[in-house]
């Protein structure tokens, strides 16, 4: 639930460059017309889109045996695993609550999903056996981030001191999921403060780089999402910018999990298959197999979890010949 003041947490786990025991924790509120009082070291109004909410965030170092962050009065209790040590989680794509994101989303009052996906998260997440959890794009097909709000208020303390970790689906950049010059496309604006990620791109401008407006998408390295949780490596990005961008920061990244400790990478990407706004080569097959094959990575046990294509179900198999 929120806070007394209406603060929504957010916890993501901060990017492998801060050291193992960092976390980004965000709150974010509603913006009344006054400035409010800062919580944390940085604090604004949303920048681009969905500017009736603000943003603080920093990062922050636990112990090794976790600490207890009060952010307003909402109590976070911050916890890892052990580097090296088994990591559990939660990952899914595409979730859609409700029509009022801009959407048509035609089974969410026949399945109840908004109220069968908080349940789930709030008991799966929220307990002891989890570590992390995530949505791999499109999350609630929301433009506006109204829906986004009501959901995460339905989320216990407990499930939401986790960290986090998410990338951009197509319609997380624009509302008919394909591209558009669009008003009301959010382009990823809303998304990227709204879901605190600690990004590549906090270590050039902090907390993101919001060059280029409302109208342009972010620049690819606000979306990339490389760190570790126990003994698994994650790296995410955004398959709406181009492997040239991409490419340094995956090297990077399997150059430092080029460790005995890392067993499992993630890859995770939203699109399966290149349409709908997908850069050529930027299917998460498709960066999958070549960061796989990267020094630091190669030697690891590497798979990808994807979203777009709504089947539940495995579509590929790292098996048999290489398609490249």
């Amino acid at each position: 639930p929120l806070g007394a003041a209406g603060i929504d947490v957010r916890v993501s786990k901060a990017h492998f460059r801060r050291g193992y025991h960092s976390l980004r924790v965000s709150a974010i509120g509603n913006y009344s017309g006054e400035d409010s009082s800062p919580f944390m070291e940085y604090h604004a109004r949303f920048r681009h889109r969905w500017s009736d909410k603000t943003l603080d965030t920093q990062v922050v170092q636990i112990s090794r045996n976790g600490d207890v962050m009060h952010v307003g009065d909402v109590p976070l209790s911050l916890a890892l695993p052990a580097l090296g040590e088994r990591a559990t989680g939660l990952l899914f794509a595409d979730p859609c609550l409700s029509s009022r994101g801009g959407f048509h989303c035609p089974n969410a009052e026949r399945f109840r999903i908004k109220e069968k996906l908080t349940k789930i998260i709030n008991v799966l997440v929220g307990s002891a056996e989890f570590d992390y959890w995530g949505i791999v794009g499109n999350i609630f097909f929301d433009t506006y981030g109204e829906v986004s709000s009501e959901f995460f208020e339905g989320l216990s303390p407990e499930a939401k001191a986790k960290p986090f970790i998410t990338v951009p689906g197509n319609h997380d950049f624009w509302q008919e999921g394909m591209p558009s010059k669009a008003p009301v496309d959010q382009n990823g604006w809303g998304f990227l403060q709204f879901y605190g990620q600690d990004s590549a791109a906090s270590f050039v401008s902090w907390p993101y780089d919001f060059s280029g407006g409302p109208l342009h998408l972010p620049k690819a390295d606000n979306f990339i999402v490389a760190n570790v949780i126990g003994d698994t490596g994650f790296f995410g990005y955004s398959g709406a910018h181009t492997w040239e961008e991409t490419a340094p920061h995956a090297r990077a990244f399997c150059d430092h999990i080029d460790v005995g400790l890392v067993n499992v990478v993630i890859v995770l990407g939203h699109w399966n298959e290149r349409n709908l706004g997908c850069k050529p080569g930027m299917e998460t097959p498709a960066v999958w197999r070549r960061i796989k094959k990267m020094p630091g990575c190669a030697d690891k046990k590497v798979v990808y979890f994807a979203g777009h294509q709504h089947c539940n179900r495995v579509t590929d198999w790292d098996g048999g010949e290489d398609p490249e």
